[in-house]
């Protein structure tokens, strides 16, 4: 029990000081495996398909949304519905 509460005092302490920080998911756009109400950390560091980032949105400017990265640069991405 000691040890859990030292790993979450520092999971919730050491990331905002390391480029790390907490989002909370507001919608469900991304579920079955990310789904509205859910925390996910958000760390500095390259962009691999498959990871969550915070964008602005272009409508509302001021406001941020979390967007799943399907693709990036020299990568071929097809929609199909």
């Amino acid at each position: 029990m000691r040890r859990l509460l030292i790993g979450l005092t520092a999971a919730l302490l050491t990331p905002p000081l390391v480029g790390f920080r907490l989002a909370r998911v507001l919608d469900d756009e991304m579920s079955p495996s990310v789904r509205a109400g859910d925390w996910l950390l958000l760390g500095p560091g390259r962009v691999d398909p498959g990871d969550v980032w915070t964008l602005r949105d272009p409508a509302e400017p001021d406001r941020r949304v979390l967007r799943r990265v399907v693709g990036v640069a020299g990568q071929r991405v097809r929609y199909t519905s």
